[in-house]
């Protein structure tokens, strides 16, 4: 607010200026995508061609780099309520996605049971088989993952201060420092 006494201010542009995250990426068709399932559907096949393309560059930058960290991409999508995170969880774990149960996490607050809580403690682990993280408002402050690497938002964000919390999940760098490749070094963001 106007009243606050800022003690210290380091802007997003800093930040990226600096090395010390991605660079955010806007990544749209030029006619947008429609408001209904078909609309969806495409934007999340989009984001799907995205997270391949970075799986080849991080497994790239892992063989050529094979004492440094390891990780893996990770698509994150933020949906509008829990059944449509339900929905759209149970259409990326079929054959023409993921094809695979473990490979989707959804994570709301239907879904923060035991198991789910364990999967995203080792997230970051070598053995998850997690690829997709499907929320709702659920992951904002205080989880910390560095393995983001595209994000799919199918809901309109209500406020710049969520957007900054959502787009501030895939800013963290994969490797620890800027790599020099656009496949790492950017967070895709279809929205």
């Amino acid at each position: 607010s106007k009243n606050d006494d800022i003690v210290f201010e380091y802007p997003l542009y800093k930040a990226l200026a600096d090395g010390y995250v991605k660079q955010p990426v806007l990544v749209y068709r030029n006619g947008g995508y429609a408001s209904d399932a078909q609309g969806e559907q495409r934007q999340l096949q989009d984001a799907l061609s995205l997270l391949r393309r970075k799986e080849e560059a991080y497994s790239e930058w892992r063989l050529a780099h094979p004492d440094g960290k390891q990780t893996k991409p990770l698509l994150f999508v933020v949906c509008q309520n829990v059944e449509h995170a339900t929905t759209i969880a149970t259409r990326l774990r079929e054959p023409d996605y993921f094809d695979s149960t473990e490979a989707v996490l959804q994570v709301d607050s239907q879904h923060t049971d035991a198991a789910t809580e364990a999967k995203l403690r080792y997230l970051d682990a070598d053995y998850s088989p997690v690829r997709c993280i499907v929320s709702v408002n659920k992951l904002r402050e205080g989880w910390d993952t560095k393995r983001i690497a595209v994000m799919c938002t199918l809901r309109a964000m209500g406020s710049e201060v969520l957007t900054q919390q959502v787009m501030g999940r895939g800013l963290r760098l994969p490797f620890g420092s800027i790599t020099d490749e656009a496949a790492i070094d950017e967070l895709e963001i279809l929205s």
